[in-house]
């Protein structure tokens, strides 16, 4: 049996029935559905696997094949021979949200069990952070859309999230003082925190981190190319100048990633290439993640990225110099 879907599109009690009943009966349907390719014509966990496998890796550095993470989510819902898992799903929502709990909970015993280490952690208000910075527009736009809708705090989250106005830029905005605005910023993050929190979606689960253990830094080699372009000057530095003066690390990491947003806006790019070069320059994203996430090789995100690379290198160079002047 060939089945064609989205994984959310599994919300109707109709299409779950079809999904268990083809586990439960066709042996061919049920190995593409563990361990087949994220190709878009086939029904499997191609992409949980990947997310599970990338969860892992990003909290606990553990890394572990995703053929075994698909083993392990199988013997989860096989029970020797039983299908009994399966029975427990009762249609309160989407198949794939109840088995993305299921597929979770047994691979995190597993990790527990062999790696012995606790992966039980507690996410609150106060030890996550967000990470909006590093998705689409449009991503952030629909999240606020449906937690944040109805709160006071809306318009400021557009403008910092959607519209990714300066700090300067919403103060003008929305009238606001530079007191105010630090002021209702840590507000107006801490209530979305507050309700991506208290959500049972866990479809922008990505888009909120914990604070600590490993925290993914603006590329390096940017930074190495400012500190070596600096090198060679003398008096205020120009980037001093678009960032501010005197930042923790924390601020002047947020202030980076803005400052290159910003300036690869500018770029005379697709949405495609400004998203490909944030995603492997800013973010450091793995290649062959996003070649999977494009429905590229990773050949062609390597050698888009090179190009793309070369092009901003040269416009940061031109305005460097300019600013230095």
């Amino acid at each position: 049996m060939e089945m064609k879907c989205k994984q959310e599109a599994f919300c109707d009690e109709e299409k779950a029935d079809t999904i268990i009943r083809s586990l439960k009966n066709d042996p061919e349907f049920c190995r593409n559905f563990f361990y087949g390719k994220n190709n878009g014509k086939k029904c499997n966990i191609a992409g949980m696997r990947s997310k599970l496998r990338n969860d892992l890796l990003y909290h606990y550095d553990v890394d572990i094949r995703e053929d075994y993470i698909a083993s392990i989510v199988y013997q989860a819902l096989w029970a020797e021979g039983t299908w009994a898992p399966l029975d427990t799903y009762k249609k309160q929502g989407s198949f794939f949200a109840w088995l993305k709990k299921v597929a979770r909970n047994a691979v995190y015993q597993r990790v527990e069990e062999e790696f012995g280490i606790s992966t039980t952690k507690i996410f609150s208000v106060g030890n996550t952070r967000l990470s909006l910075l590093s998705k689409s527009e449009a991503r952030c736009k629909e999240l606020l859309d449906e937690l944040m809708a109805d709160s006071k705090y809306y318009h400021l989250l557009y403008t910092i999230y959607v519209d990714r106005l300066t700090k300067e830029e919403t103060m003008a905005r929305l009238d606001m003082t530079g007191s105010d605005y630090d002021d209702a910023r840590k507000k107006a993050e801490a209530a979305l925190k507050r309700a991506m929190l208290n959500t049972a979606d866990d479809r922008d689960s990505d888009m909120i981190r914990m604070k600590k253990g490993h925290v993914t830094l603006v590329s390096s080699d940017f930074l190495a190319d400012v500190f070596e372009w600096d090198r060679a000057r003398t008096g205020g530095s120009p980037l001093s100048d678009v960032l501010g003066v005197n930042l923790s690390e924390e601020a002047l990491q947020e202030k980076t990633i803005c400052f290159l947003h910003d300036f690869s806006e500018r770029m005379d790019w697709s949405n495609q290439d400004k998203y490909i070069w944030r995603s492997r320059f800013i973010y450091q994203t793995s290649p062959v993640e996003l070649a999977r996430e494009l429905g590229h090789s990773r050949c062609w995100v390597d050698i888009r990225y090179f190009r793309l690379k070369k092009k901003f290198n040269s416009a940061i160079r031109t305005w460097w110099g300019k600013m230095a002047s």
